[in-house]
This record gives structure tokens, sequence and C-alpha cells, in this order.
């Protein structure tokens, strides 16, 4: 099969040559190659492709690029061009290469010269020097750790006592002139600057004899020699007024930081009396509402017991009222009513007396059974364990329930009102167990421990819940219990017994007489 070669237009085979030509000098050889390749098999024929080629390699050989030859391919005319050009850019080359070793050896020469004669003249006018307010010096370190000042203004003899010359001669002298306390930390310092590279500066003092101690600041700028060796290019400038001036700062800083932890410990101490009294004057404050809450609470407690207490008189004095009303005034009122008819009959029959007796006795026994509910002869005769027994007997007999009293108290007697308050609980108690516990056992105990008196009543009736509220009479004694600092707990559940304990201090007897017991 033959490729049929087309033809171009001379515009167009332009515009191609400028793109492979931007290739190589962009640095894309590969792909102004590959172009070149891509145009000649397709579109051109092999003769004009050569000719592209040797065109695109004359222009980078004007660019510069020698390293590159032509390609030799023919022995015709173009291959004879193509060796010709690679002959001359071999020239170009060898020309080119003499040239840059030529001008090696020139900066080698200049550079030999710069150094000679850095060390043999100074880098500064003098005349310049003596016009700068400080010491102008040039410090050399060699390769081989040797030291020398290359340079060093007139003022070196006011700063270190030495000349010019002499310091050039030898530099030990100018470090001998340095305070003992200062010599070590300045050589460190440069070690660390010529091992950093960097510029140095430092602060030292300066000693001469029968002259005062000067301190002076040195700073400067680090250049290395071809030879390895490094200069240092400074100034030193005297700073003893500076240091006078800030030695007498820090020694006022010292005293006003002083005289500041002096006043501030004073004011410490100020705020921590402040602080003590006024925590003592929270704490009364406190105190005081706390007294005085206490004191509103037991006003409001004795208004509501004094209410409670005529409350308490007043159904007592009803229940009397009515006691003496249905059993006592009705018995009188019937004994008057048979006397009276008796009296109209004109004759007294026997029987009619006997009911009347019976009828005054039934009033004697319930008038004596209100003044024993009023006031028991047995709390006042014998004491608080014969009173609760023979009040707990009086209320199985007439009730029908068992009863037993265990426990009893020592021979100290206790005062009259917490006897008074136990047995007021106790017919409290014993009463609720009769109208509520449907019991068919009561236990009383009394008991002593520790200086307090404990009252317990259990029943096996019916019990009640713990939610249960506490009625009249129960918040009644219980108040009262309070005030005797006692306390009283009832345990009790539905279907289970209940136990009610109460526990007052018992205080000591001294207003009650030698012959009555607790």
């Amino acid at each position: 099969m033959k490729i049929r070669t087309l033809r171009f237009p001379d515009y167009l085979l332009v515009a191609l040559c400028a793109s492979v030509a931007a290739c190589f000098d962009m640095g894309k050889a590969s792909t102004g190659i590959l172009l070149i390749g891509l145009v000649s098999s397709a579109v051109l024929p092999p003769m004009t492709t050569r000719i592209l080629r040797l065109k695109l390699r004359a222009e980078r050989i004007r660019n510069g690029a020698l390293d590159e030859p032509f390609p030799v391919d023919s022995n015709d005319e173009l291959g004879a061009l193509a060796a010709s050009l690679n002959d001359m850019t071999d020239a170009l080359k060898q020309s080119r290469n003499e040239a840059l070793a030529e001008l090696n050896n020139l900066n080698d020469i200049f550079r030999s010269q710069d150094s000679d004669q850095l060390q043999k003249s100074p880098p500064l006018p003098e005349e310049l020097s003596k016009h700068i307010p400080g010491l102008l010096y040039q410090y050399r370190l060699g390769p081989d750790g040797g030291y020398c000042m290359s340079y060093a203004s007139e003022r070196i003899t006011d700063f270190f006592g030495v000349t010019p010359e002499e310091a050039r001669s030898d530099a030990a002298v100018v470090l001998r002139s340095l305070h003992p306390k200062d010599r070590e930390t300045l050589v460190a310092s440069i070690k660390e600057s010529a091992k950093s590279r960097t510029s140095w500066q430092h602060e030292f003092r300066v000693e001469q004899p029968n002259k005062d101690l000067l301190w002076l600041h040195a700073e400067s700028r680090l250049q290395q020699l071809e030879d390895g060796s490094l200069l240092w290019h400074g100034i030193a400038r005297e700073i003893t007024e500076h240091k006078l001036l800030e030695s007498e700062l820090h020694k006022a800083q010292a005293d006003l930081e002083t005289r500041i932890a002096e006043r501030n410990a004073k004011l410490s101490a100020a705020n921590t009396q402040l602080d003590l009294r006024n925590q003592k004057v929270r704490q009364e404050i406190m105190e005081r509402i706390q007294l005085e809450q206490k004191l509103k609470e037991s006003h409001d407690l004795q208004v509501l017991l004094a209410a409670e207490l005529n409350m308490s008189e007043e159904r007592e004095r009803r229940r009397i009222a009515i006691t003496l009303h249905d059993s006592v005034v009705q018995d009188l009122a019937l004994g008057k009513l048979r006397l009276d008819m008796t009296l109209k009959e004109g004759k007294a029959a026997y029987d009619v007396l006997e009911s009347l007796v019976t009828l005054i006795e039934n009033a004697i026994e319930q008038i004596r059974g209100i003044c024993y509910d009023l006031s028991p002869p047995l709390l006042y005769d014998l004491g608080l364990t014969e009173a609760v027994e023979s009040l707990g007997e009086r209320l199985a007999r007439q009730y029908g329930f068992g009863f037993t009293l265990q426990g009893k108290l020592e021979a100290a007697p206790l005062p009259d009102h917490v006897r008074i308050v136990l047995y007021q609980a106790a017919k409290e108690l014993l009463i609720n167990v009769v109208k509520h516990a449907r019991a068919r056992r009561v236990i009383v105990q009394i008991q002593q421990k520790l200086g307090m008196v404990q009252l317990s009543i259990i029943d096996d009736g019916i019990g009640f819940p713990p939610s249960a509220g506490k009625g009249f009479g129960l918040s009644h004694i219980e108040q009262r219990i309070g005030f005797l600092s006692g306390t009283m707990r009832i345990i009790s559940a539905p279907g289970r017994k209940t136990v009610v304990t109460v526990v007052v201090p018992m205080a000591e007897g001294k207003k009650q007489t030698a012959g009555r017991k607790g």
C-alpha cells in the first residue's frame, strides 16, 4: 500500500516549525522531536523533514545549546552540511571552555590580591575612626584556632590602656584587661558566634590601674574569608554611665519592691483581720437570724399551744358537762321524781327507797370517775407507774381487753410536768386503742435508760398505714413532748400490731417532795 503525501501551504509549514522551535526553547526537546516525527511522517517528504531538523538545530546553537550534535544520516549534501555544523559546534565548545578557565584564573588572582591587601592595610581611614564615638576593631580567628586584632582604632588606648600596635601584635593584652568574672563569658560568646556563624554582641567590664571600672558594649558582624578564617567587624562603646544608672534603677526598683512587699504584707494582715471580723460578724448575724427564727417559731408554737390548750379545756369542760348531764343529773332527776311520787302517795315503799340508794351510788361513782379523770390521785400519791396501771386496768374492765404493765421506774422522783405529760400521753394512746385498734391485748412498758424515760404502748389490733394522719389528740401530745425535748415514734402497718414509743429526758426532781415516787 502506498502512503499518499499531502501538500500543505507554506504558511502552515512555517507555523509547525515555530511550534517545534518553541518546544525546544522551553526545554521540551522530546516533545519537539516527537512533533517533528509526526509532521514529517504524515505530511512532509523526507528531504523537507531533514532540512527542517537542520534548521531547528541551527536555532538551538544560536541560543547557546552546544551539547547536542547534528544527526548525520546520509552522505549527500545535507549529510556533509550536518557534519560541518558538528565541527563548528565542537570548535565553539572548546573556545567556551578555554574562556571559562581563563576567567576562573583571573578570579583567583583578584581574590588573592584582596586578601593580601586586607591584611596589609586598615579597612577604614584613621581620620574617620577618630570622629566615631567608639572603638572600631577587626578580630580575626584563623582555621588553626589562632586569633589576633587585625585592626583597632585609637580609642583602644582609652578603653584598654594599650596602643593599636600592641593590640595587633598581641590580642591577649586586651583579654587580660577584662574583669575576671567577664573574661570566660566573653570568650564563650565569641566561640558560639563562630560556631553558629552569626553576629556577635556582648557587655563586659574592663579594669585599668588607677582608673575606675569601665563598662563596654561591643557588637560586630561576621565575615568568612577564602582561607577559612573568620573576621569580625565591630564597634565597642562605653556604657559605664548607663550601667550606673541601670544599677541605681535596679536598687530603686528593689527598694520599691521591698516597700511594696511590706505594704502588701500589712494589707494582707489587715485583710486577714478584716476577713476574720467579717466572718465573726456574719456568724453573729447568722446566729441572731437563727435565734430570731427560733424565737418566732417558739412564739408561734406558744400561740398555737395556747389556742389548743383553750380548745382542750373547752372540750374537757364540755365533756364534764355532758357526763354530768347524761349520768349524774339524770339519776338525780329520776330519784327526785320517785321521791315526789312517793310523797304524793303518802307512803314510802321499800323498793323505791332501794332504787334511790342505787341511783345515788351510781351518781357518786360517776362523779368520782370524773374527778379521777381530771386529776388522778395515784399520779401524785404513788407515781407514774401505779397511775398508768390503774388507768389500764379500769379501761380493760370497761371495754374487755387484756392489759399488762411491764417495767418500773427507779426510786428517783420525776418532776410534776414530766409525770403529767407522760400520764396524759398514756391516757390518749390507750383511748385511741379502745376507739380504733380493736385490740384483744395491750402491753404498756415503762423503762428508764441513760437519764431518759421511755413509755411504750403495744397493741395487737388491726394497725394502720404509715401515711395515715395524726388526730388532734396525738398532735397535741407530740407537741407537749417536744417541749420536753422528747420524741414520739409510731410503728404500724395494716393487719399488724402497733407500737408507739415516747422518750423524754428525766430531769432532776428537786421540786418534788422526798416521799413521792416516780
